[in-house]
């Protein structure tokens, strides 16, 4: 794992995943998420890498259903967006669904 920030790649990533660890909801649908991805396929990293689509597309989809108006903020959360590193959570969520 990168040392970008606190073990993390960057903040970006760091922080999304602290959001989805944090809500109960959230966890576990993502936990459930990578369960089945695991379950289609015999190889870890096709399962990393289908629940890292799944995680990007998710969050892209709610980015798009903001009502926020074009500008320099949506500008900066589409970019913040762009920097996580949803393979490195995607692969952290694969290795916990693993072990439980």
């Amino acid at each position: 794992m990168s040392e970008g920030y606190t073990g993390w790649t960057n903040y970006e990533t760091w922080n999304v995943k602290l959001w989805i660890d944090n809500d109960q909801g959230e966890q576990e649908f993502w936990q459930e998420r990578a369960e089945g991805c695991i379950a289609n396929t015999d190889d870890d990293g096709d399962a990393i890498a289908a629940l890292s689509n799944e995680l990007e597309a998710a969050y892209d989809a709610a980015y798009e259903q903001q009502s926020m108006p074009p500008g320099p903020l949506s500008d900066i959360l589409r970019a913040a967006l762009s920097e996580v590193n949803w393979h490195e959570i995607a692969s952290h969520m694969v290795e916990d669904a693993k072990e439980a």
